[in-house]
């Protein structure tokens, strides 16, 4: 899927959402997801961004984007699942795609599953192509 930053409306959600700075915050996230939401040996690099998403003071979705000359590739979006439905994955998308605007990106490209594909189209994104996902039978 593809958006043009270009046109993009900078629409604001009222949702915490907060870019992970400190090892000791990407600890406390990766725990509370119960998985590497964060890859700690990444979390300084200069490319890739993280952020979570809280909502009544409690974690809610996390997602990461790296920008590489002028493109925005989101990663990784996710919301638990007793969050979901709340416009927590909307304002964290939003929130991630204002920022990598404001560092000189033009456009974002990603890949979606079948249950994020319904958000990206809110949010502008248009198909490019199909993805197919093979499966090995054991």
């Amino acid at each position: 899927m593809i958006l043009n930053l270009d046109s993009w409306s900078f629409e604001t959600e009222n949702k915490i959402i907060k870019c992970v700075k400190t090892e000791e915050e990407a600890r406390r996230i990766n725990h509370f997801f119960n998985k590497a939401a964060i890859d700690l040996k990444k979390l300084n690099d200069p490319n890739l961004h993280f952020y979570v998403g809280e909502e009544n003071g409690h974690l809610a979705s996390h997602g990461s984007y790296a920008l590489l000359d002028k493109t925005v590739f989101l990663n990784n979006v996710f919301t638990s699942k007793i969050h979901r439905g709340k416009g927590m994955a909307k304002a964290l998308c939003r929130k991630m795609l204002i920022d990598a605007k404001q560092e000189g990106a033009v456009q974002s490209v990603l890949v979606s599953s079948q249950i994020g594909h319904p958000l990206y189209l809110k949010l502008g994104y248009r198909d490019v192509s199909k993805m197919w996902v093979f499966e090995r039978k054991p």
